[in-house]
């Protein structure tokens, strides 16, 4: 059989940019409401801030995304080389991603603790390196004020499920003849029984925000997404086709379900939410491959592209930095004369010296650390 070359879309590498940028300005704008808030000097932030609290959608996003990708390259293996390999697929994923978590936990729970005085934390380590770190967040999180441990929840949630789902692909994804029928039987059964799970627990919000059970239809759905791709690629080639007004539209209506979507999905329509929000991602990535879509100016998307190679360290260190500089500056900050002013100017440098300081430790990071272990990656690919 003649080797190929894995699929890539360098497109998604912006998009997991924007999602990982979008998670930062999510919590910027958490940090710097409380600060504000405290202070009742610029009441026009608590708008602001309605708007920067829909970046924590970028989580939601990366589900989909890594869903959607993880089957697509299992259903591409089986087809070029005629099997897939559960145990290669799983230390990929382990050399991806346990450095840098536990990298996040070993300063968590072991260095910070050991060399700061004032350090401390009701996470339990057990959780997290067990992968439980979203577990852990339903019981503790809500009670700590080390908010960089918070980021670990979602990687906890996508290696469960990778241990799950590459289970059932490396059981089914053989079975030549029926193997889309056996995967969407998977995945429209795992939708139903988060359905239920998310009904049953219905008015605990941190069980629905943290919970495996009740996060997966992002996965669900991006899984989904790469099944149907398989199986009718043609479909997908139509969407080329597509008017730019009416791909807009699509866009328009999809970011105006996200700006008001705690006005939509009350009451019983909870349960709901991330199905909805999670197909419109789903487009999304559907659009930005068929069209392969760019930022119209050739710097920004060459930095886009640039930036989402190291998203994951933008995601897992950003809060981390943002612990820091919240604790040893901006909550030291004591204006008397024009106030409101001065705590302005503290928002924007907050804001732009946090980020100038996690792309640079992210870049560092990527190279230093994260690039041999993804160089021993590609001998398992």
């Amino acid at each position: 059989m003649t080797e190929q070359k894995k699929p890539y879309f360098d497109s998604l590498d912006a998009l997991r940019f924007a999602a990982a940028f979008a998670v930062f300005v999510f919590h910027v704008g958490r940090d710097l409401f409380d600060f504000f808030e405290s202070k009742s000097l610029f009441p026009g932030f608590v708008w602001i801030t309605k708007i920067t609290d829909k970046g924590a959608l970028g989580v939601n996003f990366f589900f989909v995304l890594s869903g959607f990708l993880i089957t697509y390259l299992m259903f591409w293996e089986c087809e070029n080389t005629g099997n897939f390999s559960y145990k290669k697929f799983l230390l990929r994923r382990t050399l991806r991603i346990w450095p840098l978590y536990f990298l996040i936990v070993l300063l968590g729970f072991v260095l910070f603790p050991w060399l700061l005085p004032d350090f401390e934390t009701t996470h339990q380590a057990i959780n997290y390196l067990f992968f439980l770190a979203n577990f852990d967040e339903i019981k503790h999180g809500a009670l700590d004020s080390i908010n960089f441990l918070t980021s670990p929840w979602s990687i906890a949630v996508e290696e469960q499920f990778y241990v799950v789902w590459g289970l059932i692909g490396f059981v089914f994804m053989r079975a030549i003849v029926h193997r889309n029928q056996i995967m969407k039987f998977f995945i429209f059964g795992l939708l139903v029984l988060s359905l239920f799970f998310r009904m049953v627990h219905i008015e605990d919000s941190r069980v629905l925000y943290y919970h495996t059970l009740a996060v997966m239809p992002d996965l669900l759905i991006g899984c989904l997404l790469a099944v149907l791709w398989y199986e009718n690629p043609a479909l997908f080639r139509k969407i080329r086709l597509w008017k730019s007004w009416q791909s807009w539209s699509v866009y328009a209506f999809g970011f105006a379900l996200i700006l008001t979507k705690n006005l939509l999905f009350t009451g019983v329509l909870v349960v709901a939410e991330r199905y909805v929000i999670a197909l419109f991602f789903a487009f999304i990535i559907t659009d930005q491959i068929a069209h392969q879509r760019r930022f119209p100016n050739v710097f920004l998307h060459n930095k886009a592209l640039q930036l989402g190679k190291i998203s994951y360290g933008l995601y897992m260190y950003h809060l981390l930095v943002m612990h820091f500089l919240n604790k040893y500056w901006l909550s030291q900050l004591h204006f008397v004369d024009h106030a409101a002013l001065k705590y302005a100017v503290a928002a924007v440098l907050y804001f732009l010296v946090s980020w100038l300081a996690v792309v640079i430790l992210s870049q560092w990071s990527y190279r230093f650390f994260e690039l041999p272990f993804l160089k021993i990656k590609e001998k398992f690919g």
